[in-house]
């Protein structure tokens, strides 16, 4: 039996909002005034055609040179190459040759020196004040994006409707989106100073727009925000609008514009929240007491199990998180607590607190997949059940996973001979399929599996053209806007996406797809499958698709606007939404 639920959107505009009404005079000239639309994380966001142009380039490109053969291999050497040590520790110019290798067995044990003439610190070797490298990117000279002493405050937007006129597409459609924006050197410096909002499509078939996007603003150095309204062509996207707005004074009341010009309308809303306003607060982890134990693992590696549990636990719950993420969850653990669960967090080989463990000594390599299959963590999956066994005699035992964490868990229970470890799954936006779609989605599946029949490509090879070593993640800087972490944890630097992490996701797509009529994965036992439309990184509508191969007991929750993570949303009132959901779920089940 199925429940389907759809949550409503909690925070609406307060009854305080302010209406705006802008008409612009003639355009300004759309070539000196373009903001490229930029994909901020892998599955975010429904790509342009301009850009599927350019990842088909990419893709014919990257195989081209592939079948270069030897020449190509030491591209693809230097592409794996450590890149992750501490400024401090980097030659001068003139200290090592042009042509180090990674492999110099010339140089001292204390250290090696990559492909990019940089030394790389053995794990041995790492104090604490050397893992600062953890939470930065290389080549930057910044600090970290906000803190109390230098505030960025959240400038947060909502598009309630936008239009562009059809003449603008030669009489065809308009594909409007819309990019906010705001310059400064912050901005420039975290790359968080732009967003971009694409229509996303209801199930109803009309369009719908992305709820809420967000960026950063150095308190007291920007006034001002840009709103501009474009029609998405295939070579060159039109300028419907174009205009700047003062960014309103912060607080929790939104600021509603109605912007018009000849060729286009928006609708949005404004608000600033405070850097000092935390969802979840320092205080709030610190008094979350988990402890660490390492699974050593085949190889060498080690996984890292966080353990919370207390003497009233009588229940387990073993907790998968998704990719670059970690547990900054004490609302989620104290509400288990409380209902007798005693919590277990897998942080998986290159993984989350495994960082911060020192479990892997490339930063770069966070949530990398080295055997290209996510087989690979069937064996932490099984030392943790073992360890939780041997702890006390559960009563019951569920599984939680986010994101990638429901791809690695669905692939464990897909296994064969087929077991019953768990009592029940929640499953939080598990990725289940590329949310990307047309010719990004085609490269995804397919290249890197061609790529790795190559002996000479390394799993650790860079799929992503739009990867910066030197980069931020804005996917990071804004949930930590909003949520305090281990910045040893969960990265705010941008990771590669490898091509052993897309394939191994792709091989659990297939497996998932390839599921005939009557064969679930995980047959009889309930299964509570949570997603949302506001979800920037995933689509719903995919997630909600895998609901009938999951098992003949799957309670389905689609909320409005609840992030990626439904848990860790931007207001506390959804991730309520979701616990209470969740709460709900619990006592359906007799969990």
């Amino acid at each position: 039996m199925f429940g389907a639920h759809h949550a409503g959107e909690l925070e609406e505009a307060s009854p305080s909002t302010s209406l705006v009404e802008v008409t612009l005079s003639p355009l300004r000239d759309a070539s000196a005034h373009h903001v490229s639309a930029k994909q901020q994380s892998v599955g975010g966001g429904r790509a342009h055609a301009r850009r599927e142009l350019a990842v088909g380039v990419f893709a014919t490109i990257v195989v081209a040179a592939s079948l270069a053969g030897v020449f190509f291999s030491d591209v693809l050497k230097r592409n794996a190459a450590v890149r992750g040590v501490p400024p401090a520790q980097r030659p001068a110019e003139d200290d090592e040759p042009d042509n180090a290798s990674v492999e110099d067995d010339n140089e001292p044990s204390s250290f090696r020196v990559n492909a990019l003439g940089y030394r790389q610190t053995p794990r041995s070797d790492y104090s604490d004040s050397d893992l600062r490298f953890y939470t930065s990117p290389i080549g930057t000279a910044s600090t970290l994006e906000g803190s109390d002493s230098r505030p960025h405050d959240k400038l947060i937007t909502w598009i309630v409707s936008a239009t562009a006129s059809n003449s603008l597409d030669w009489g065809s459609a308009a594909d409007p989106f819309v990019v906010i924006s705001t310059t400064s050197t912050s901005a420039e410096t975290f790359g968080v100073g732009s967003c971009t909002y694409n229509v996303k499509k209801d199930q109803g078939g009309g369009a719908a727009w992305a709820r809420k996007r967000s960026v950063l603003i150095p308190r007291g150095a920007v006034s001002k925000f840009r709103v501009q309204l474009w029609d998405d062509d295939l070579f060159d996207d039109d300028l419907a609008l174009d205009v700047e707005l003062p960014i309103p004074p912060p607080g929790p009341d939104w600021v509603e514009h109605l912007l018009t010009s000849a060729k286009g309308t928006v609708t949005l809303r404004a608000r600033v929240k405070p850097w000092e306003e935390k969802i979840v607060s320092a205080a709030q982890i610190s008094a979350f007491e988990l402890s660490d134990t390492v699974l050593p693992l085949v190889g060498g590696q080690g996984a890292l199990l966080q353990e919370h549990v207390t003497a009233n636990g009588t229940k387990a719950l073993l907790w998968l998180p998704g990719r670059n993420d970690a547990f900054y969850h004490p609302h989620v653990g104290e509400m288990l607590a409380e209902r007798g669960y005693d919590l277990f967090v897998l942080n998986y080989r290159n993984v989350g607190a495994s960082r911060r463990a020192q479990l892997f000594d490339n930063p770069y390599l966070n949530s990398h997949c080295e055997s290209a299959d996510f087989g690979e963590y069937h064996e932490e999956i099984d030392k943790a059940l073992e360890r939780i066994g041997s702890l006390k005699a559960y009563s019951h035992t569920l599984a939680y996973a986010h994101s990638t964490g429901g791809t690695i868990l669905i692939d464990y229970l897909l296994r064969e001979p087929r077991t019953a470890p768990f009592d029940g799954l929640v499953l939080n936006s598990p990725f289940v399929d590329w949310a990307q779609g047309g010719a990004t989605e085609h490269f995804l599946e397919k290249i890197p599996k061609l790529l790795l029949a190559l002996p000479f490509v390394p799993t650790t090879l860079n799929v992503d053209p739009g990867f910066k070593p030197d980069g931020w993640s804005a996917y990071g800087l804004l949930k930590h806007a909003d949520y305090e972490f281990d910045l040893r944890t969960a990265p705010l630097y941008q990771v590669p996406v490898t091509a052993g992490f897309v394939q191994g996701a792709s091989k659990v797509h297939t497996k998932l797809e390839a599921l005939k009529p009557g064969q679930l994965v995980y047959p009889g036992w309930p299964v509570l499958l949570l997603s949302s439309d506001a979800d920037d990184v995933l689509d719903a509508d995919e997630i909600e698709l895998v609901r009938s191969s999951l098992s003949a007991n799957v309670t389905a929750t689609r909320f409005a606007a609840n992030a990626h993570d439904v848990f860790t949303s931007d207001s506390a009132e959804n991730n309520d939404a979701a616990l209470g959901v969740f709460g709900a779920w619990l006592n359906a089940s007799g969990l």
